[in-house]
């Protein structure tokens, strides 16, 4: 191949199966059919060396190409790679799966969850006109995209001392480290309840999460230790007596932006047993003082 002697290197090549020779050689001659029949005759074998060959020349894209991208055996490739499924599904006409994949694609940056959130959300929505589905199952999907929708938006919100292209490239953390770098993060600009109320926004998307239970115990109970309830002792209006604090401004936020319909707040007694507030099990006056918090949720 080397000495350009193409049609001796490509006999030698057939019969030993060097499969980098032999797409050489068919890119030297800008064979393109060809190189077509070695994919159909040869599969996946061939299929993994065609895909480093393009790799190491940055052109992967040509597999996307019509005159590849049609053939079965690169479609078979394809999709056994997670990344390029969804196209190949898309190709199909098999939305329903394709928007499955897209969801369940591991992402780097924010920007890239982005881009596959609306794929999933369009091929959902191409499914629905197109297969017989149930109705209920499109309206809980499209739900959970929406809320990681709206996650993503949120912390591309709290990037905003980088412009729009950067924060796009930031790292996807998770929303359980997002709420628990705005409770533990010190010294910003933002006050401290407007940190706490950027955590319950994003608790708020996050109903179906396993993590949840444990995430608005952990906010409340930081919000009742960085600002503790004062006893209400015998004062003659004991609702207003911890109306300032942070866990009550709290409450007063959540009835505001209608969060509570997502089941927020946690039951005092749940609240009560934390393990973060587990110095404060037997003191009388913080219980009453709880209490007396919580009994406000039935007046606001």
């Amino acid at each position: 191949v080397k000495l350009k002697e193409l049609s001796k290197g490509k006999q030698l090549a057939e019969e030993f199966e060097d499969y980098q020779s032999l797409i050489e050689i068919c890119d030297e001659l800008k064979d393109s059919e060809q190189l077509r029949t070695y994919i159909e005759q040869y599969g996946d074998k061939f299929m993994v060396v065609f895909d480093e060959y393009l790799r190491s020349k940055s052109a992967l894209s040509v597999l996307f190409q019509k005159e590849y991208f049609d053939l079965k055996s690169v479609q078979r490739y394809l999709k056994s790679k997670p990344e390029f499924a969804w196209m190949v599904d898309i190709k199909n006409r098999d939305y329903e799966h394709a928007s499955l994949s897209t969801l369940q694609l591991v992402t780097e940056t924010i920007g890239k969850r982005q881009t596959l959130l609306a794929i999933s959300k369009f091929a959902l929505l191409a499914s629905s006109h197109n297969e017989i589905r149930n109705a209920e199952a499109i309206k809980l999907r499209l739900r959970f995209i929406e809320n990681e929708e709206n996650l993503c938006q949120q912390r591309l919100d709290l990037l905003s001392n980088l412009d729009e292209g950067e924060r796009l490239k930031q790292p996807l953390i998770s929303a359980k480290d997002m709420i628990k770098n705005l409770i533990l993060k010190k010294n910003t600009s933002q006050s401290l309840l407007q940190h706490y109320c950027s955590a319950l926004k994003i608790l708020s998307q996050m109903e179906t999460n396993p993590d949840f239970d444990q995430l608005r115990l952990f906010i409340f109970a930081q919000a009742i230790l960085v600002d503790p309830l004062k006893p209400i002792g015998n004062s003659a209006d004991p609702l207003s007596c911890n109306a300032k604090t942070l866990l009550s401004q709290l409450f007063d936020y959540i009835k505001h932006e209608n969060l509570d319909k997502y089941n927020i707040i946690p039951s005092r007694e749940k609240l009560q047993s934390s393990n973060e507030l587990i110095s404060f099990q037997n003191n009388h006056d913080f219980q009453e003082a709880l209490s007396a918090i919580y009994s406000s949720l039935l007046t606001r």
